[in-house]
């Protein structure tokens, strides 16, 4: 939904965001910094499960279900990407040296940093688990889980503070995955002050962006409110999956089972495929930009890049077969 609402108003239409725009700031609190979730799941199922596999029987299952996939896509969209204009000797002299970037940058899109990040806590992930499960080193791993607040992610960039906020998310994660129904208890027992971060930092975000001021030295203040909502959200939705799983409608159910297995291949065709929607959905906005065409945009972008994504993924995986998760990654 983020990318979906960046594509529209960043792509789709000429915007001149000049102080605070509550359509931006709107789809920010739906969908900026959601990457936490990922981060949270996977720590999670390492603490909860994976963590019993041998080292390297896990990073291998890491390897060939994440890496290769990635590399694969990273290959085709840098190509694709380089053969827009032709591909003259010396942008063919460069493509080794381009992919090679792509590859431990997460270049190829702007949607794939993630991916060397992520790749990063594999090899970490008994080390942040020892922390965690050492009493000794309690005071530390609740360091590293603070420090997100002061260091604060540099975008789309991978640095050292990235690797530190992410780490952060990570420590959270394997504490949860610990003992995922002990965590779930205290929080529901205490889901009202979880709910009280949740909208305070809402609300931080809001008169932050209203005030147009957001750096405070090199943290991102925004960013600091945007790590408290999104951990605060994820206990309540930890709570709210916990009660409610069992009801889903069977429809619901089926969808979700739907997007769970087809979920690494959505993540890595959905970018492509948003821009060219929201450049088309944008042209049917009116001159003026009401905040109501906007959302409606936003959402209409995102709906039918997630269709477009899911029957791009389906394919493939009918094409490929057994060999579609090395090409997709589902």
């Amino acid at each position: 939904m983020i990318h979906a609402s960046n594509a529209i108003l960043n792509r789709g239409v000429v915007r001149v965001n000049d102080g605070f725009d509550p359509v931006r700031t709107g789809f920010d609190l739906l969908g900026r910094g959601a990457t936490v979730y990922f981060a949270l799941i996977s720590a999670i199922a390492f603490a909860h499960v994976m963590h019993r596999k041998a080292y390297s029987e896990y990073l291998r299952s890491r390897f060939f279900a994440v890496i290769v996939p990635y590399v694969v896509v990273t290959i085709a969209l840098t190509l694709a990407l380089a053969g827009r204009g032709g591909l003259d000797p010396a942008v063919v002299a460069e493509l080794p040296e381009r992919i090679g970037r792509n590859i431990l940058l997460g270049k190829a899109w702007n949607t794939l940093w993630y991916i060397p990040v992520i790749a990063i806590l594999y090899v970490l992930s008994p080390l942040l688990l020892r922390l965690v499960n050492t009493r000794a080193l309690t005071w530390l791993a609740v360091l590293l889980a603070l420090l997100p607040l002061v260091v604060s992610r540099t975008g789309t960039t991978i640095t050292p503070q990235m690797i530190v906020y992410f780490a952060g998310v990570y420590i959270v994660g394997l504490a949860v995955g610990r003992d995922v129904d002990r965590w779930v208890c205290a929080i529901a027992s205490k889901w009202r002050w979880f709910a009280v971060a949740a909208i305070a930092s809402v609300l931080t975000i809001c008169l932050l962006d209203i005030a147009d001021f957001d750096t405070l030295g090199h943290t991102s203040l925004v960013g600091s409110a945007f790590y408290v909502f999104r951990l605060s959200s994820a206990g309540l939705i930890l709570v709210a999956l916990k009660d409610h799983v069992g009801k889903i409608p069977v429809a619901g159910a089926r969808f979700l089972k739907l997007a769970a297995t087809y979920s690494f291949g959505i993540y890595f065709v959905h970018g492509p495929l948003l821009r060219p929607i929201a450049k088309a959905v944008g042209g049917t906005i009116p001159p003026d930009q009401p905040a109501w065409a906007l959302v409606a945009g936003a959402v209409f972008t995102f709906v039918l890049g997630l269709a477009l994504s899911i029957a791009i993924v389906a394919l493939v995986r009918k094409i490929a077969g057994r060999w579609s998760r090395q090409l997709i990654g589902s």
